[in-house]
């Protein structure tokens, strides 16, 4: 059909439509009917020109449109205001929650760590790992894991095993465990395990992830460098990746061929959080104590044990030789596990004026002019507070027979390791008694010139430390990892 027969065919039925009178209704039915029946019939709108097609859609739009308009005037009176900001809030949820298809591309991680500070580094990445839309965690570890949603298969409290013959003894314990672990992660589907700090069973159960194609992560490297250096070799045959805390530690790494990168130590950025969480300690008027000695005994049971019945006699020697210091003596501890110990300690000792924290380590240190603490985390956490301290380091009688053996460094303090020359005394093993710890503390607490070059050296060792934020770090190399983009 021509174009003009198509114009002719329009004009009659206009012509009908405007001789017969009758209502606005019957004529939009009309209409209706028109459309259906000329689609129906095929008429050639295809060889039609565009114009002309143009002209009768908009017709039958503009009737739609019409209709729709009034429809949608009468559910706009009817919804109220209260209703409008509920679809709001609901829309703006729904926006905020990662894609389902992200969440599928990324399998369930494994995350085994042994130690609170582990624990505390396990929390953080696995929040750092939700952003990049990860929701499938199991694992071992603490409070900080438990609160990130991770499926605990064992806490940490009941992991601490140290020293050789603890580990003897505890072998069945940790066969167990170890076979707890590997089976949850098959029947999980995990393709990737991050393995933080807990050497001795993490480096036992490396390989038998390996075998299964689960890709090994290490956050945070074992103490290589202070003794069984041979463990570099153990790791170089199963990791897929390592993400150092210390500054030095990536040159041994990248020395055997290991995949290595330093992400920084979490201990700086994470002290200002703690200390907004932690509750405020008793502040004492200076004219009732001039000095406050903070006391950290460790977080383990056997450093407590070990150390603070040792700490409290030094102390006792120290205030009996130092009259014009009126001491304050606060102890910090994790948590309330050897409360009657401490409180036994403490009353061997009715001189001395001692208050006991718990879970409130950061808070302490802050309130203290000086720190005798146990090797370890707290020490680096004392640095970073920048409180000179005394250091003490005590095993089993088993493990120090072995221990020079192994050991190839002059510190046992990470403080000391990370400074440009000795940050804080140390004690080890039989040096750790009351007259030691009383002539060390002379020194830290007394010596004015010895402070100011101890406070320089701390302020280094922060400086250093300081590497943006660890946990987005290594939440981007594991994500690149998995995805193969690294």
């Amino acid at each position: 059909m021509s174009y003009q027969n198509y114009r002719k065919t329009n004009s009659k039925t206009l012509s009908q439509k405007t001789s017969k009178k009758t209502s606005k209704k019957k004529s939009k039915k009309n209409l209706k009917k028109t459309s259906e029946k000329s689609l129906q019939k095929k008429t050639p709108l295809k060889n039609a020109s565009k114009k002309a097609s143009k002209a009768f859609s908009q017709k039958l739009s503009s009737q739609k449109t019409s209709s729709k308009k009034t429809s949608t005037k009468k559910i706009s009176a009817k919804t109220s205001n209260a209703s409008k900001q509920a679809i709001k809030d609901s829309l703006n949820k729904n926006l905020k929650k990662p894609s389902l298809i992200q969440s599928k591309t990324n399998p369930p991680l494994l995350i085994v760590t042994g130690e609170r500070s582990g624990d505390l580094l396990g929390g953080e990445l696995v929040s750092a790992l939700r952003v990049r839309g990860f929701d499938h965690f199991i694992g071992t570890g603490g409070d900080s894991m438990q609160k990130q949603k991770v499926h605990l298969l064992e806490r940490v409290e009941n992991m601490q095993i140290m020293g050789l013959q603890k580990a003897l003894l505890s072998f069945r314990q940790i066969k167990l465990l170890r076979d707890k672990v590997l089976s949850n992660a098959i029947s999980h589907g995990v393709k990737a395990a991050v393995l933080i700090d807990y050497s001795g069973f993490n480096l036992y159960l490396a390989p038998l992830l390996k075998k299964q194609g689960i890709k090994i992560i290490y956050l945070g490297s074992p103490q290589v460098w202070a003794w069984n250096y041979r463990r570099v070799y153990k790791i170089k045959k199963t990791a897929d990746l390592m993400l150092t805390l210390l500054p030095f530690e990536k040159g041994i790494y990248d020395r055997v061929g290991v995949p290595a990168f330093w992400i920084g130590h979490p201990l700086v950025r994470r002290i200002k959080q703690r200390l907004s969480k932690e509750k405020k300690i008793t502040v004492h008027s200076p004219k009732l104590f001039n000095y406050t000695i903070g006391v950290l005994p460790g977080s383990r049971d056997f450093e407590i044990q070990y150390l603070l019945p040792d700490m409290l006699a030094g102390i006792k020697l120290f205030s009996k030789k130092t009259k014009s210091l009126r001491i304050r003596v606060i102890i910090a501890t994790a948590d309330s596990k050897m409360e009657k110990f401490i409180q036994k300690c403490m009353k061997k000792h009715p001189s001395l004026s001692i208050e006991h924290y718990q879970e409130r380590t950061l808070r302490v240190m802050e309130q203290s002019n000086s720190i005798i603490t146990a090797a370890g985390t707290a020490s680096l956490e004392a640095a970073c507070m920048n409180r000179p301290m005394l250091i003490l380091y005590r095993i089993h009688w088993f493990d120090s027979i072995i221990f020079p053996f192994l050991w190839r460094i002059s510190y046992i303090g990470l403080p000391n390791l990370l400074a440009r020359r000795q940050a804080a005394p140390e004690l080890f093993q039989y040096e750790v008694t009351p007259e030691n710890i009383a002539f060390g503390l002379k020194r830290i607490c007394t010596d004015k010139q010895y402070r100011n070059v101890v406070s320089t050296e701390l302020l280094f060792i922060k400086k250093n430390l300081a590497q943006g934020n660890p946990s987005a770090k290594a939440a981007s190399y594991i994500t690149d990892l998995i995805h193969g983009n690294g």
